[in-house]
């Protein structure tokens, strides 16, 4: 983990970001959009609903770092087979 009160961290974040950023310019326009167009989902929905009592449940037993590390990989994990779900249902219309 990084830690957010060393700027020398920070500027490696930067420097990584940039990198992961610059790869991802076919899609850079998908972060401009405003939320919660999709691909986020709307306030009540079910599974964000779930990730985020896990995650509260897992910064009690296990400590907020690892909590909001498990709400990050799940969340992108969702968000991915959402879209996949979505673009299969296209497909088959």
């Amino acid at each position: 983990m990084h830690d957010p009160d060393d700027p020398a961290d920070l500027r490696g974040i930067d420097e990584a970001l940039a990198g992961y950023l610059a790869a991802q310019a076919a899609v850079a326009g998908l972060r401009d959009r405003p939320q919660p167009q999709p691909p986020w989902p709307d306030p009540d929905n079910v599974m964000l609903d779930f990730l985020i009592t896990r995650a509260t449940e897992l910064a009690g037993t296990d400590g907020i770092e690892q909590a909001l590390v498990w709400l990050a990989v799940h969340a992108w994990r969702e968000a991915a087979l959402h879209e996949r779900a979505r673009i299969m249902v296209a497909l088959e219309a």
